[in-house]
């Protein structure tokens, strides 16, 4: 399926849209042993760019670990991301390390956030059709805490796709089960949740149409995803404060078959997306997927950054987090669909 979440994205290598950033001549290992800065407005440290390169590091996996859902960089550094296992690299290491996912065998992860010192998971009970979803936090990463939580008083019913905390308020993207649409949520705490005004375009209301990632910024919130199609779309949302919601369905014949998977906002404010591209074959079948780094202007243009180097025919880019000059990039790469296995990039960005 086109649409499956994280494990089966990609993109060709005839990109048309202009290179608008060029990747800062960085070599090395990877991940870099970066020197850290003062902490910036974000919370994040910012991390001068040290020797790296964008050459894949794989993920230490188990049998089948193939899917990748999301990465988060805590505030001390440590960056945790999570699929079919939790990996934790330590703040100033190099070097990734598994560990026990939250809630269980039974728990496919949907979503993660730090908010307070605390790493929060969604997820969904795989043992059932509906899928139960439920939500986990912790601040160790070891002993997990399962949250009670409900939206617009209902509880179990509604998965999420996305998660995001902004210091303040909580952010969510979720897909009700009944409805298979998306919709914004908002909460004060993590645990009582409101659906919040959502787009009336049909962009939002297709069940075709997927968002993936929510990131919060000072504005509001902005989501992105695509549509389902021959060729897919890339899709963008925004819920400015104060505004109404905007979505937008990206017709631009040079990014067909673009899918958009992750975004974050750099110190600078340039808004970098984790994507990847569809190859097919002569009769429009799969064939390939490449991954990629791009960038949206202020004006809503679409610039390459990157494209990531995978040796194998098949690479995606799920996610992403920005820290200075550095991106670390979350994907996966391997000979087929079936075969996937996680890995990151690192690339040192030169400043715009």
């Amino acid at each position: 399926m086109e649409d499956q979440r994280r494990r089966r994205p990609g993109w060709g290598l005839s990109l048309l849209v202009a290179v608008a950033l060029a990747a800062a001549s960085c070599t090395q290992n990877d991940p870099p042993a970066a020197e850290e800065a003062p902490a910036t407005t974000a919370g994040l440290r910012t991390v001068e760019c040290g020797t790296t390169t964008v050459d894949p590091v794989g993920l230490p996996i188990g049998e089948g670990q193939g899917t990748v859902t999301d990465l988060v960089a805590r505030a001390d550094g440590q960056l945790v991301a999570i699929g079919e296992s939790l990996w934790v690299r330590p703040a100033g290491g190099t070097v990734w390390s598994r560990q026990a996912l939250p809630g269980g065998p039974d728990d496919v992860p949907q979503a993660m956030t730090e908010a307070n010192g605390e790493v929060w998971v969604a997820t969904k009970d795989s043992r059932t059709p509906e899928g139960q979803a439920r939500m986990w936090r912790s601040s160790d990463l070891v002993t997990w805490t399962e949250t009670p939580w409900q939206v617009d008083g209902r509880t179990g019913d509604t998965l999420i796709s996305a998660l995001a905390h902004d210091g303040d308020r909580w952010y969510a993207l979720s897909r009700a089960a009944e409805a298979q649409t998306d919709e914004l949520l908002t909460s004060s705490d993590g645990q009582n949740w409101t659906t919040a005004t959502v787009a009336s375009s049909p962009t939002i209301g297709s069940e075709n149409n997927k968002l993936f990632d929510l990131e919060a910024t000072a504005q509001g919130a902005g989501g992105v995803g695509f549509v389902i199609g021959k060729p897919l779309r890339p899709l963008v949302a925004d819920w400015p404060t104060g505004d109404p919601p905007t979505t937008e369905i990206i017709g631009a014949a040079d990014l067909a078959d673009i899918r958009l998977w992750g975004l974050a906002t750099g110190p600078d404010g340039r808004v970098l997306l984790a994507v990847d591209r569809v190859k097919r074959d002569a009769a429009g079948a799969v064939s390939g997927l490449t991954a990629g780094l791009l960038d949206r202007t202020p004006d809503g243009q679409f610039h390459v950054v990157k494209i990531l180097p995978s040796g194998e025919p098949y690479a995606t880019a799920t996610d992403l987090v920005v820290r200075g000059n550095e991106v670390v990039i979350l994907g996966s790469i391997g000979p087929d669909r079936p075969s996937l296995v996680p890995v990151t990039w690192t690339l040192c960005l030169a400043p715009a």
